[in-house]
């Protein structure tokens, strides 16, 4: 999601760690590439993706 505020231009993406589940990743847009979301141990940890195959 993009929000404008004035001049400041925010991107947020949200997660809900329910839908994850262990051991697995999800790729998202975010901006104008993509990232991946992934669970690790309970934890959530998000990396960019350079390339998508």
């Amino acid at each position: 999601m993009v929000k404008d505020k004035g001049q400041e231009k925010r991107i947020e993406i949200e997660i809900d760690p329910s839908e994850l589940r262990e051991g697995t990743c999800h790729i998202k847009k975010f901006g104008s590439g993509k990232v991946s979301i992934c669970k690790e141990e309970g934890k959530i940890k998000i990396f960019e993706v350079d390339k998508e195959e």
